[in-house]
């Protein structure tokens, strides 16, 4: 019986010691985990920057800033479908205003090319893009999203595209949260749940 004690006993000191180091380190930890998750490629010169629906709040303003900095010559920009309120003309529709919110930064309307129709998820986009991709012929893309969808993004473009030979470049677009303090905010938890459970799906489904 003393020997189970002390075995226990010795089991229960090296959990505690072991969350007291995970606690110790949970931001350096955290941090390798959002780093490792994200892709983010910094690029200087491509054909296209595709301009992803949702996040109207950082993306559109990211996309002008690559537009503006000589990146790429065109944006190209998701059509997504419309909910009720938008069609029963409540309230304009994400591709208006992401188009009001280029054309204020500065991108002029010849140098924006609108994105298949409907658009739903990530894999209407990466199939819209495609169809474009098959008579443009471009050989590089950027593409601004969060932080944490940039994995999937890639992973879901080049396996549309499938023998089409378009680099694919996604990158962070800035946002409340960073890699280093995600975690120390409500939207970057959210988000990273979100995400892990979209990437599960994507990888069963596609």
């Amino acid at each position: 019986m003393m020997r189970w004690v002390s075995r226990l006993t010795f089991l229960l000191l090296v959990l505690a010691v072991s969350a007291a180091a995970l606690w110790a380190f949970r931001a350096h930890l955290l941090t390798a985990v959002a780093r490792a998750w994200a892709v983010d490629d910094r690029v200087v010169k491509a054909d296209a920057i595709v301009l992803l629906g949702g996040n109207l709040e950082n993306r559109p303003s990211e996309a002008a800033r690559l537009y503006q900095q000589g990146v790429a010559p065109i944006i190209l920009v998701s059509c997504p479908e419309n909910p009720g309120f938008v069609l029963a003309g409540y309230s304009p529709g994400e591709f208006s205003i992401a188009l009001r919110m280029l054309g204020d930064a500065g991108v002029p309307s010849k140098a924006i090319i609108p994105m298949g129709t409907n658009l739903t998820s990530t894999y209407d986009e990466a199939v819209a893009f495609r169809q474009w991709a098959d008579q443009a012929k471009p050989r590089s893309v950027v593409i601004p999203t969060d932080l944490f969808h940039t994995r999937r993004v890639g992973m879901v473009f080049r396996k549309v595209l499938g023998t089409n030979r378009v680099t694919i470049h996604p990158t962070v677009v800035p946002s409340r949260y960073r890699a280093d303090d995600w975690w120390r905010h409500e939207k970057g938890l959210v988000d990273f749940n979100m995400e892990i459970s979209k990437m599960l799906y994507y990888l069963l489904n596609y």
